[in-house]
């Protein structure tokens, strides 16, 4: 376990947004990358969980 970013576009960001200030639980979609040894997430989309 470890500490990974994401990376969330403007167009994925906007239709998003307002999941992701809410504090609740939150499935997120997308491609997992690495460079130079850092491990990055592209959000692609964004589920609540019930």
């Amino acid at each position: 376990m470890g500490d990974y970013e994401t990376i969330i576009f403007p167009k994925v960001y906007d239709q998003y947004n307002k999941l992701l200030f809410d504090q609740r639980p939150l499935l997120v979609y997308g491609y997992v990358a690495e460079d130079q040894g850092a491990i990055s997430l592209e959000v692609r989309k964004i589920v609540l969980l019930e």
